[in-house]
């Protein structure tokens, strides 16, 4: 599951229902809901003075939670433009991973990693080829590529013809694909 994706997922229920696996205490479970409470609510950077406002903790303990859980990982602060923030998200990765190991099969789970590599793959090469960022709409046409089971080999074939004709677009490689497609099923391959 693409980390994107991970916002459609409840962060406070997967976050109780896999704090025990993750060696958390009722407390860190206690600062990080309100460290993503008030990262919803638009605040930057979250400290112990800040959630000692909301909290029945004192200034110490909530310290010392804080250092816990920087230390195991779950919390950052990050400087980006000269300012700080706090950022949870180590944390909700590894609680979509929990939970992608509670609902998926190994053999989906690790369908769904090379799914992921595969994208990365193609969407990096048609960055490169395009020399710009894609477009959503060429990312949902890439994407039902990708979902569809079109090889990698058949897209990128098909962009390297585009690329030679000189006709480098979405559509027009979408052609070539769907041309290559038929051509396979007539001959009795199976590019699935």
């Amino acid at each position: 599951m693409k980390f994107s994706n991970a916002n459609a997922l409840n962060f406070n229920y997967i976050l109780l229902e896999f704090y025990k696996y993750l060696n958390l205490t009722e407390d860190e479970v206690m600062v990080i809901l309100m460290i993503n409470h008030l990262l919803s609510q638009g605040n930057e950077l979250i400290n112990s003075e800040i959630l000692s406002l909301k909290m029945n903790m004192s200034n110490d303990e909530i310290d010392n939670v804080l250092s816990k859980l920087f230390t195991k990982g779950y919390i950052e602060f990050i400087t980006k433009d000269d300012k700080l923030y706090t950022s949870i998200d180590k944390i909700k990765s590894i609680l979509v991973k929990c939970f992608e190991k509670s609902v998926f099969t190994d053999e989906e789970l690790k369908e769904n990693e090379e799914l992921d590599q595969i994208r990365k793959e193609v969407f990096s090469i048609f960055q490169k080829e395009f020399n710009r960022s894609l477009t959503p709409i060429e990312i949902n046409k890439i994407e039902m590529w990708i979902t569809d089971g079109v090889k990698k080999e058949i897209i990128f074939d098909s962009l390297k013809d585009a690329r030679n004709r000189r006709h480098l677009s979405i559509n027009y490689i979408d052609k070539i694909i769907l041309e290559r497609i038929r051509k396979e099923d007539n001959s009795g391959n199976d590019i699935k």
